[in-house]
């Protein structure tokens, strides 16, 4: 049931939201990312993130999986956990979660009024001892959500305001402390080193594979890229890391061999990590050397997904001896996420998955063709800032038919450029705007869908499917 504190929870984030947003907004401005807000809003409430242990992961891909799967093996265990992911597919309540549940809307609640009450009263006294910041509240003129300039108050902190994830961040670590959580495992947002939840001390770090991404921000060379995301590494913090190309693991060798960091590289242990894939699920069977063979079934299929609970058991077996085995093969089985390999079992059957790169977007597509063998469609969509041709190059050859679709407009996308892509490359290229419109298109040709490109379209086609099952039962 809808309730008046589900609404204010709703209007909480979208008064978060006013305020500069980098998923939204990335590429307007070029000015450095910076730590010391956070810091700032921390200090305002208490250092909420001093009240619970937690486990920091970066990465390009992979973050939110492998949180899920350390999430729900430390839950297996006993201990009461609380996770931070992004995106989300269809709400913010989606990044927030305590012990295998969404936040409750009460918790939130109280942490969303708390946090805009203080940042409407200390950004207003900001302007009002410095006469130079002058923009309204949940304006900003550069990437970070500040002025181009240092703007301090007379505490001498900085003022300039906070970004939306900033916000989101506290608003999760406050919760955390206020539910009690002994663990959270928190997934950056953007890059590592200047990333909002780079503010924690962890008990270990964790880099998933790490591909060219987000370099307005992060940089154009895949060692600036890793650089940006090996700045989660902090002195003496245990730190897990996936298989990675040679440029990035060298870096990542360098940070932590600078922080006297002990580094487990997946690649040095991974003896195999066999996967059979099925409909229902898919079954992994898990050596790494020096520890007994782990056999269970994943919820996120996928290949990656493989790694990913590699990684994550890893984590656990160096760092928490008390666990498992038994526990272990429990968390991995149980974790899932929205938009991660998720099969539908509509009609047509339709798979979900929000990969963006090229790389990403072609292990997915094997799995796809394991699965439905015959006749085929994709629907896709992509922001603008994407390569769409080299995704095309690998999508337009394995389908019968393919729909070209806006991912929402959180963020902008360019559709006859799109189209453009995959017209060059496949002869059945449909074009339409709206999610609704391409999933009555799909389901016309009445043959498996894959949705991919975008975490945006996603949640636009979860939401047409949402519907869709509502009138069905009615």
């Amino acid at each position: 049931m809808y309730t008046d504190i589900s609404r204010s929870v709703d209007r909480g984030f979208a008064y978060f939201e006013s305020f500069t947003n980098l998923e939204r907004d990335a590429g307007q401005a070029r000015t450095p990312m910076r730590l010391e807000r956070m810091q700032a809003l921390l200090a305002a409430f208490g250092n909420p993130e001093r009240a619970f242990r937690a486990i920091h992961i970066a990465g390009s891909k992979g973050k939110g999986s492998t949180a899920a799967f350390l999430e729900n093996i430390l839950r297996a265990a006993g201990y009461r956990v609380g996770v931070y992911t992004s995106p989300h597919v269809r709400s913010y309540r989606e990044r927030i979660g305590v012990h295998g549940q969404p936040a409750d809307d009460g918790v939130l609640n109280a942490g969303l009024e708390r946090i805009r009450s203080h940042v409407e009263r200390r950004y207003r006294a900001a302007r009002r001892d410095n006469p130079h910041e002058s923009r309204p509240l949940g304006a900003a003129s550069t990437a970070d959500g500040s002025a181009a300039e240092t703007s301090a108050g007379s505490d001498g902190i900085d003022s300039r305001q906070p970004t939306t994830f900033e916000l989101l961040t506290l608003l999760a670590f406050i919760v955390f402390r206020e539910t009690a959580c002994e663990w959270a495992v928190v997934e950056t947002g953007l890059g590592g080193r200047l990333d909002a939840t780079n503010v924690l001390v962890p008990a270990a770090c964790l880099i998933t594979p790490i591909e060219r991404e987000h370099v307005e921000y992060l940089g154009d060379r895949l060692e600036q890229i890793a650089a940006e995301k090996a700045g989660i590494i902090k002195p003496g913090v245990p730190v897990f890391c996936s298989k990675q190309p040679p440029e990035v693991a060298a870096v990542i060798r360098a940070r932590a061999a600078q922080c006297s960091a002990p580094l487990h590289e997946l690649a040095a242990v991974l003896c195999a990590a066999d996967t059979l894939l099925r409909r229902e699920g898919m079954r992994l069977r898990l050596q790494l050397k020096g520890y007994r063979e782990l056999s269970t079934t994943l919820r996120l299929i996928g290949s990656v997904q493989a790694e990913n609970a590699a990684l994550a058991a890893y984590c656990v077996l160096q760092q928490f001896p008390e666990i498992t085995a038994e526990q272990i093969a429990q968390g991995l089985s149980a974790a899932w996420l929205p938009a991660r390999g998720e099969l539908l079992e509509t009609t047509p059957p339709v798979m979900i998955d929000g990969a963006h790169t090229a790389a990403s977007v072609a292990s997915v597509c094997a799995e796809f063709r394991s699965l439905f063998p015959g006749a085929r469609t994709l629907v896709f969509g992509a922001v603008r800032g994407k390569n769409y041709s080299a995704m095309a190059a690998v999508l337009a050859p394995a389908f019968d038919h393919v729909i070209i679709a806006r991912p929402g407009r959180f963020k902008p996308s360019d559709l006859d450029e799109l189209a453009a892509a995959f017209s060059a490359l496949h002869p059945r290229v449909e074009v339409h705007a709206e999610p609704d419109a391409a999933w009555q298109a799909a389901r016309r040709h009445g043959c498996p869908a894959l949705v991919t490109g975008s975490f945006y379209l996603a949640s636009e086609l979860h939401a047409v499917l949402d519907t869709q099952h509502h009138t069905d039962l009615h």
